[in-house]
């Protein structure tokens, strides 16, 4: 690496760079969230507690008791939520941030991903991951009386806008609509302005019927939503996945297993109501069954419209599979993006993308050939100039430990700088043009 203090750094567009997650703790403190977790006794006791307020409610009303006493009940059973909803809510936001301070943001230091190091990065472009973990992982748990996992992350959205808009003027980001993002693409050439996009990790916020993702996909393609990755971490009613956990796969798919298919017949839906509202589909996190028929739907969506180019579809953080890793894309995934003129974001997770070789891999240097690696097999796979190659760099989404010199948007400069000696043809594309074409393909 070299010092590039007095240099500009080229543009970049991040298309998986975490923003919100720095914000979670705040959320859940500040009575937004709704809380819908399970956690040890505090949860039972929570649970515990509002069922019997509830029972008796419901026995004053069936024993058709006096009113007065009906209403009593029902205020002791809205006093009862709101302290445990408030309770949770804090034990959530301590927990959540000693994840991040443990196993997510950079050793000795605060998030990866704020606006002082993505303008030292020239990360102009980012887009900004929704999800809210406990509604994944405690998904099916009942609902708490005022939230779905859906509101959460409406609710999430306005947070997080709200954090941006009340940053100092400084910092210089926004949110634009997709009306406004031919002027943010122009913006992010001109100027130090960064433009987030919103997207959403976690097909379970879609809901689980058909006229739920009808109605809620509108939703999000009215807020400016850019792509949803519909598999995540564990298999949520639309699409079997694959390991993402630090833990080898086969412990994965003992510990979780999944039903025997690829996209669920709401899968299927959802990636078509998703095509017709113009909001990407991102395959990472799915089994190899689950991509194929992503594939096969939106070939049978785009005979419907001939005169259009095929719907591209993107891998926003991913590696190829040069091991064994079943959550790194195989040579036949790579190769039907490429063919639909998709996108493939290199992520900087070393886990995934070194979990070929042997050696830990500690230099500079060491980072670089093993990005080389990556970008090779896409070309050699059918894009001989790289023109579906980008960056996802993943960072703050838990890839503790990065690879090395990559562990915040910051350092996006140096790996700009070693793309520009070392695919100079490419260069542009990889680290902005690609992404944009796509953009521009989709939404202007």
């Amino acid at each position: 690496m070299t010092d590039s203090a007095s240099e500009s750094p080229p543009l970049v567009v991040d298309l998986h760079a975490h923003y919100p997650m720095q914000w979670m703790p705040d959320f859940y403190r500040s009575g937004i969230a709704i809380l819908r977790v399970a956690f040890g006794g505090t949860v039972a006791a929570a649970k515990t507690a509002m069922n019997a307020a509830r029972v008796k409610v419901e026995l004053l009303v069936a024993t058709e008791a006096d009113p007065r006493l009906v209403l009593e009940a029902r205020q002791w059973l809205l006093e009862t939520q709101q302290i445990w909803h408030t309770r949770l809510n804090r034990l959530k936001a301590f927990l959540m941030g000693v994840a991040n301070i443990l196993a997510n943001f950079p050793k000795g230091s605060g998030p990866a991903v704020t606006p002082e190091l993505m303008r030292a990065g020239g990360v102009r472009i980012a887009f900004s991951p929704l999800l809210d973990p406990c509604d994944e992982f405690f998904d099916g748990y009942p609902e708490w009386p005022a939230g779905s996992p859906f509101f959460h992350l409406q609710q999430q959205m306005d947070f997080v806008e709200y954090k941006v808009r009340n940053r100092a003027p400084t910092d210089n980001m926004w949110f634009p609509t997709r009306d406004e993002l031919q002027g943010a693409v122009e913006e992010a050439r001109t100027s130090e302005r960064i433009a987030l996009i919103h997207c959403v990790e976690g097909g379970y916020y879609l809901g689980d019927n058909e006229e739920d993702i009808t109605n809620k996909v509108e939703i999000l393609a009215g807020r400016g939503v850019g792509y949803v990755t519909l598999a995540h971490l564990f298999f949520r009613r639309l699409a079997t996945c694959v390991n993402a956990l630090p833990m080898a796969d086969w412990i994965y798919n003992w510990w979780f297993p999944q039903e025997n298919v690829g996209l669920t017949d709401l899968g299927k839906f959802a990636v078509r109501q998703l095509a017709e509202k113009r909001i990407l589909v991102d395959v990472c996190h799915m089994k190899e069954l689950a991509i194929v028929d992503t594939l096969l739907v939106l070939d049978e969506y785009d005979t419907r419209k001939p005169s259009e180019s095929p719907t591209p579809i993107i891998a926003t953080h991913m590696a190829c599979r040069i091991g064994k890793a079943k959550y790194n894309l195989s040579v036949d995934t790579i190769k039907s993006i490429i063919k639909r003129k998709g996108l493939l974001g290199v992520i900087f997770s070393r886990h995934l993308m070194r979990e070929h070789l042997n050696t830990r891999g500690d230099t500079w240097e060491d980072t670089c050939q093993v990005v080389r690696s990556h970008l090779e097999m896409i070309r050699e796979n059918g894009d001989p100039d790289l023109t579906c190659a980008a960056i996802g760099s993943d960072h703050d989404g838990f890839i503790k430990p990065t690879l090395t010199g990559l562990g915040d948007a910051g350092k996006m400069f140096d790996l700009s700088r070693w793309i520009l000696s070392n695919y100079a043809k490419e260069a542009n594309g990889i680290l902005r043009e690609n992404a944009i074409r796509v953009m521009t393909r989709m939404w202007m």
